[in-house]
């Protein structure tokens, strides 16, 4: 079934439809999401707030669309979709950043809401992955994303899967991802520094 996640009154009407025709939904997983980098002043105005209504307003959509219904039936699971790009600032992803740090922060406040009502929250936050749209920023930004491979969608899935069953609000895949969340919360000029070589050489 297909709709516009930033559309309310279609994802309601499509998560109705679920539930009419195979039940109330068990497992939420929020992936939808779309990217686009750049210089913050450089970026049209417009993007940016594309980008905010996709990543964040898509989220809240089917939170609001899916959790109430897991709540009534007395359990779920919700996952979401965050990236550690919304952890570390990275120079040209500011748009995307903070569209999934709002992600993060979101999630925070569910699972404290939740947390009574057995509904486990999760979020996952990835390095880069391997997806058309990752080939594409490639092809359109070669000297940020160039040649160095992500993570597959298996191995992301792998650390969804490992969150839910540890009761973890956080996954971390990929073997450096959790140790660069840590460097933000404890040496974050530090980290901010070696990124701001490493993708502007300065």
């Amino acid at each position: 079934m297909r709709c516009d996640v930033t559309d309310f009154p279609a994802v309601a009407k499509t998560v109705a439809q679920v539930e009419h025709t195979l039940g109330v939904p068990d497992r939420l997983v929020h992936a939808a999401g779309i990217a686009a980098v750049g210089p913050l002043l450089g970026q049209d105005g417009t993007e940016l707030t594309r980008l905010m209504a996709t990543i964040y307003g898509g989220t809240v959509t089917m939170v609001q669309a899916v959790v109430p219904r897991m709540i009534a039936h007395g359990q779920g699971e919700v996952v979401l979709f965050g990236s550690i790009g919304g952890w570390i600032p990275i120079p040209g992803g500011g748009g995307y950043g903070a569209a999934k740090a709002a992600v993060h922060f979101l999630a925070e406040i569910l699972a404290a809401e939740c947390r009574s009502e057995n509904i486990r929250v999760v979020c996952v936050c990835p390095p880069t992955v391997e997806t058309p749209m990752l080939d594409r920023l490639r092809k359109q930004h070669p000297s940020m994303f160039g040649p160095r491979p992500g993570l597959s969608p298996e191995a992301v899935l792998d650390a969804m899967d490992r969150a839910l069953a540890r009761r973890s609000l956080w996954a971390f895949p990929g073997r450096s991802t959790r140790a660069m969340w840590t460097a933000r919360r404890l040496a974050p000029r530090l980290l901010g520094n070696a990124i701001a070589r490493t993708v502007v050489g300065k």
